[in-house]
C-alpha cells in the first residue's frame, strides 16, 4: 500500500488554540508539554478532521470551538506524492492534500478537500481506502483509551483488530453468505410445498390422458416428425458453429496465457529497473566514500608520519570490496533485465499472431450463425430440441405415412391434452426450480464454509505472528502473557483475549479488575506494538502511553516504542506524553506545547542534544 503521512496540522479557534500550525514528519512525532497545555487537543483535532463524530472532550462538536468564537477549523495536510505514478489518495491530483473541517456554534459543520466543499461520505472513503478509521483505538488511541481497552469485550476487541489489519471484509462476506443461504433454504421450503400440491393435481389428469393415448400416439408422432425435420436442418449448422467456437475458445485461452506472461515479464522488468537504479545509486555512494578515504589518506601522508594509515587502508580495502560486489550485482541485474525484455517482445509477437487467428474464426462463426438465424422462425415453431441423426428427406418420407394413418381419427377431441400439458408444464417448472435451488444451496454452503475457513485461517495466522512478539515485549518488563482467539468456530461469538501475568504469576485475561493500572497499560502497549506490523494505517497515534507507570517501566516502555518506530520510519507515529522522556540518540520530530494566557502554543524542538530530557 502507498503510504501517506500528515505534513502539518492547522488549528484555528479550536479548543485552547487560537491559531497554530504544527509541522509533522514521517517516523516519530513526539508531543510533550505539561498537563493542560493542549497536547491531546492536537490528536482530537486530527481525528475530527478525519471524520470522527464523537469525542470524549465534548458531547457536541460545537463545544470544541474556542470560547467566545463563532466558528473553528481543523486542517490536516497529507503527503500525496506519487509512487510509481500512483498517488496514495487518488481522489486528489495534488502532491499535498488539504482536508479541513469547519465547526460553527449553531452546531453545523462541513468538510473541504483541496479547498472545495465535499461530503462526509467522501472523507470516510478517502481514509478507509488508506486503512484509517479514527474511531478505532488500535489506530488512534486518545487520552484515557488505554484504560478503556482493558474493558472492551473480546468480541469488540476482535472487530477492532480485524478492521485495523484490513480483514474486516472477511467477516462481512461470511454474514452475507449466511444470509444468502438462509434465503435459499426458505425459498426451497416454499417451492417444495407447491410441488407436492401440483403433483397431486397432475396425477388425476394423467389418468384421463391415458384414455386418449392411442390417438395421441399418432398425433404425437406427426408433431415429432415435423419438428425433427426442422431440427435436422438446424443441427447441421450447430455442429459447424460448435467446432468453430471450440477452436476460438482454445485460442482465447492461449491468448490469456500469453497476456499473463507478458504482464509478468513487464512487471519483472519494472522491478529489475528499480533494483538497477538502487544498485547504481549505492555504487555511486560507495565510490564517493572511497574518494573521501583517499583524500584523508593523502592528508595523513602529508601532515603525519603515517600514524593511522593502517586503519584507513583497511577501510579503503573494505570499500573496494563492497564496490566490486555492487558491480557484480549490477551486471547480474542487467543480464536479468535483458533476458526478461527479450521474452516480453517474443510473447508480444505471438500475441499478435493469435489475435489475427481469433479474428478469422469470429468471421466464420458470424457467417454460420447468420445461416442458422434464418431458421429461427422454424426453430421457435419446432419447440423442444430433437437430436436426430437422420437427414431431412428421410424424416419427410415417414411423415407422409403418419398423415395417411391420421385421416380416419380427425374428429377426436384434444382438450385433455391441453389441460394435461398445462399441469405437466407447471410441475416441470417447479421441479426444475427445486433442482436449481438445491444446487444453489450446495453452492451457498460451500461458499459459506470457504469464507469461514479463510477468515479463521487469516485470524489464526495473524495471532500466531502477534503472540510471540507480545510475549517477547512482556519479557522485557519481567511479565508473561498470551494472545488468543476464543470461539473461532462462530464469528458472531468469536473474541480476542489478551492475557498477562507479572512476577511469575499465571497469565490471566486483561481486564479492569485483575491488574493494576500500570500493569494494564504495559500489557496494552505491548499488544499494540506486537500488532504494528499488521496494521494497514500509515498513521498511528497514542496519547499518554505512560499513564499509571512508575519511572522504571516508563523508560522501558518508551524505549520499546522508540526502538520500534526507528525501525519503521516509513510509518508516521504520533506519541503524546506529559512525562520527562530521555533522548538517547532519538531521531524524532519533537513538538513542545505550552499554554500562555489561556492560549495553547506549539514549538518544534530542533536537534535535541544527545542524552537530554
Amino acid at each position: 500500500m502507498l503510504k501517506t503521512y500528515i505534513e502539518e496540522v492547522i488549528l484555528e479557534n479550536f479548543m485552547s488554540y487560537e491559531y497554530a500550525r504544527i509541522p509533522f514528519k514521517r517516523g516519530l512525532n513526539l508531543i510533550v508539554g505539561p498537563n493542560g497545555a493542549g497536547k491531546s487537543t492536537i490528536l482530537v483535532g486530527i481525528s475530527i478532521a478525519m471524520g470522527q463524530t464523537y469525542t470524549e472532550r465534548a458531547k457536541r462538536l460545537k463545544e470544541l470551538i474556542r470560547y467566545g468564537k463563532k466558528a473553528g477549523r481543523v486542517t490536516i495536510l497529507l503527503n500525496n506524492e506519487p509512487v510509481n505514478g500512483v498517488r496514495p489518495i487518488q481522489y486528489s491530483k495534488s502532491d499535498t492534500v488539504s482536508i479541513s473541517r469547519y465547526l460553527k456554534d449553531d452546531g453545523t459543520y462541513w468538510y473541504e478537500m483541496d479547498y472545495r466543499q465535499v461530503s462526509k461520505s467522501l472523507i470516510d472513503r478517502v481514509f478507509r481506502r488508506i486503512g484509517i478509521n479514527p474511531d478505532n483505538m488500535l489506530i488512534i488511541m486518545h487520552q484515557g483509551m488505554i484504560e478503556r481497552f482493558s474493558i472492551v469485550s473480546p468480541q469488540d476487541r476482535l472487530l477492532m483488530v480485524e478492521e485495523a489489519v484490513g480483514i474486516q471484509e472477511y467477516r462481512r462476506k461470511i454474514f452475507e453468505a449466511s444470509e444468502k443461504l438462509n434465503k435459499i433454504l426458505s425459498e426451497e421450503e416454499s417451492v417444495n410445498t407447491l410441488l407436492k400440491s401440483a403433483e397431486q393435481t397432475l396425477s388425476y389428469w394423467r389418468e384421463q390422458y391415458e384414455k386418449l393415448k392411442q390417438k395421441r400416439e399418432l398425433q404425437k408422432r406427426k408433431q415429432f416428425l415435423e419438428r425433427e425435420e426442422v431440427w435436422a436442418r438446424i443441427i447441421r449448422y450447430e455442429l459447424s458453429i460448435k467446432e468453430l467456437k471450440d477452436k476460438l475458445q482454445r485460442k482465447n485461452s492461449l491468448l490469456q496465457d500469453v497476456i499473463s506472461i507478458i504482464s509478468e515479464r513487464s512487471g519483472k522488468c519494472s522491478s529489475l529497473r528499480q533494483m538497477l537504479e538502487e544498485a547504481r545509486f549505492k555504487y555511486r555512494g560507495l565510490y564517493h566514500e572511497l574518494i573521501e578515504l583517499e583524500r584523508r589518506k593523502a592528508k595523513l601522508e602529508v601532515v603525519s608520519t603515517g600514524e593511522g594509515m593502517g586503519s584507513i587502508d583497511v577501510e579503503v580495502e573494505n570499500k573496494m570490496s563492497e564496490i566490486v560486489k555492487i558491480d557484480d550485482e549490477i551486471s547480474r541485474i542487467i543480464d536479468d533485465l535483458i533476458r526478461n525484455s527479450v521474452d516480453e517482445a517474443i510473447y508480444k509477437f505471438q500475441k499478435k499472431l493469435i489475435e489475427r487467428e481469433i479474428e478469422d474464426l469470429r468471421r466464420s462463426i458470424v457467417e454460420e450463425e447468420k445461416e442458422l438465424l434464418n431458421l429461427e422462425p422454424l426453430r421457435v415453431k419446432a419447440g423442444e430440441r430433437i437430436n436426430t441423426m437422420r437427414t431431412p428427406s428421410e424424416v419427410l418420407e415417414e411423415l407422409r405415412y403418419v398423415n395417411a394413418q391420421l385421416i380416419p381419427l380427425t374428429n377426436i377431441s384434444d382438450d385433455v391434452e391441453n389441460i394435461y400439458n398445462n399441469y405437466l408444464n407447471t410441475y416441470n417448472q417447479l421441479n426444475d426450480k427445486i433442482n436449481i435451488l438445491a444446487r444453489n444451496r450446495e453452492e451457498a454452503i460451500r461458499d459459506f464454509e470457504l469464507r469461514l475457513s479463510v477468515w479463521r485461517k487469516t485470524l489464526e495466522k495473524t495471532v500466531e505472528e502477534v503472540d510471540p512478539v507480545y510475549k517477547s515485549i512482556l519479557s522485557m518488563v519481567g511479565a508473561t502473557g498470551q494472545v488468543r482467539i476464543r470461539d473461532i468456530e462462530d464469528p458472531s461469538k468469536a473474541g480476542l483475549e489478551v492475557l498477562v501475568g507479572y512476577g511469575g504469576t499465571q497469565p490471566t485475561i486483561l481486564d479492569a479488575y485483575t491488574q493494576s493500572g500500570g500493569e494494564r497499560v504495559v500489557a496494552t502497549i505491548a499488544f499494540l506494538l506486537s500488532l504494528q506490523h499488521h496494521l494497514k494505517s500509515p498513521i498511528r497515534a497514542i496519547d499518554e502511553f505512560d499513564v499509571h507507570m512508575d519511572p522504571y517501566n516508563r523508560e522501558i516502555v518508551a524505549r520499546m516504542i522508540f526502538d520500534f518506530v526507528m525501525k519503521n520510519q516509513e510509518t508516521q507515529y504520533i506519541v503524546i506524553s506529559p512525562s520527562q522522556i530521555t533522548f538517547q540518540g532519538l531521531k524524532a520530530n519533537t513538538i513542545i506545547i505550552q499554554k500562555n494566557r489561556g492560549r495553547s502554543e506549539a514549538a518544534t524542538l530542533i536537534n535535541p542534544p544527545t542524552g537530554s530530557n
